[in-house]
């Protein structure tokens, strides 16, 4: 019981945080939210001072997020926008833990079931972009559906082009890119996570 009540305080004071830093900047002020809890000061925006490429990779989760919203590849699902949009303020969240922009009681805590929750929701639900399988298979679709085009076109002039060993190659390719891809989109991520952890 114990570990669940923590964290159960964890995510409420993680949404404290939150309310104060939209406060903060609408007012542009300086503001403290005092614990219900203990009487104690759990939650202080301080100033912000961030690096640049923080500002930058925030907006691209907030286009991320937008672009999400629409990819056909996502799952669809009534909980899907809500998913989506908590998974971008939990990777925020984590940004502006790294750089004590917020101060917050459990830190480590927050910024780990942020970081987690991030983690298993882009999993969750980009699940069949991430399976090699289809990927591959989708490729090759496009690839028939292109030469069944092209046959449609040309008629007697036409001169079949599709080769399943190079589509494969380059399916092959495509796939491995796309994963370093990915792992260098996470990277900034993880390491404003490393950072919320050591302190």
């Amino acid at each position: 019981m114990g570990a669940v009540a923590s964290v159960n305080i964890a995510w409420r004071q993680a949404a404290k945080a939150w309310c104060l830093l939209l406060t903060s900047y609408c007012t542009g002020k300086i503001t403290r939210w005092r614990s219900q809890f203990s009487g104690e000061q759990c939650v202080r925006c301080q100033g912000v001072n961030l690096p640049i490429w923080v500002y930058f990779y925030a907006l691209l989760i907030v286009f991320g997020t937008l672009f999400n919203l629409f990819e056909k590849n996502r799952l669809r699902t009534t909980y899907q926008p809500f998913g989506e949009v908590l998974n971008a303020s939990s990777c925020i969240l984590i940004l502006l833990l790294a750089y004590n922009v917020v101060e917050i009681e459990n830190k480590i805590i927050i910024s780990s079931l942020c970081f987690l929750y991030a983690f298993g929701w882009s999993g969750w639900a980009y699940q069949k972009s991430f399976s090699r399988k289809n990927f591959i298979s989708e490729i090759h679709e496009a690839e028939l559906e292109a030469e069944q085009e092209l046959k449609d076109k040309l008629g007697d002039d036409f001169e079949p082009q599709y080769d399943f060993d190079r589509v494969q190659l380059t399916a092959n390719l495509f796939y491995v890119g796309v994963i370093l891809l990915v792992i260098a989109v996470g990277s900034p991520l993880l390491y404003a996570y490393w950072l919320t952890i050591q302190t």
